[in-house]
């Protein structure tokens, strides 16, 4: 009856965030929702998959529209996908061209570190249960 258990705490936080918002408790409020979209309150690993895709994804973006990787499209989202893993660059290391490349490596490193260990606790939550 664990998953049964879940779907009510989701429902509960739904309910407190709701709550939040009709007696003005904004910080609250805000903090709630942050949580909710992020990673479900606990209760959907999913979420935070489909949150690290987009950082990539982004990332990759914003490294290819600035050009501080050497390459095309696949380039940056290669070097986005490494540097959000923190894995380390091996073989195939770029220098990145400018400060605005550096800092967005070192940015998605440690935004990977923590996103990686949210979905491993979003993850073991959920199927521990």
């Amino acid at each position: 009856m664990y998953d049964i258990a879940g779907e009510f705490h989701y429902r509960e936080m739904e309910a407190r965030r709701k709550l939040a918002w009709r007696i003005r408790r904004l910080p609250y409020a805000l903090t709630m929702n942050a949580l909710r979209f992020l990673y479900g309150y606990g209760e959907r690993p999913e979420r935070v998959i489909g949150w690290v895709a987009a950082v990539i994804l982004g990332f990759a973006l914003g490294h290819w529209l600035f050009g501080t990787t050497s390459g095309g499209l696949w380039d940056a989202l290669y070097y986005s996908a490494v540097s959000f893993t923190a894995l380390g660059y091996g073989s195939w290391a770029p220098e990145p061209q400018g400060w605005a490349g550096k800092f967005l490596g070192v940015g998605e490193s440690l935004l990977g570190v923590f996103m990686m260990a949210l979905f491993l606790v979003t993850f073991t939550r959920k199927m521990t249960r």
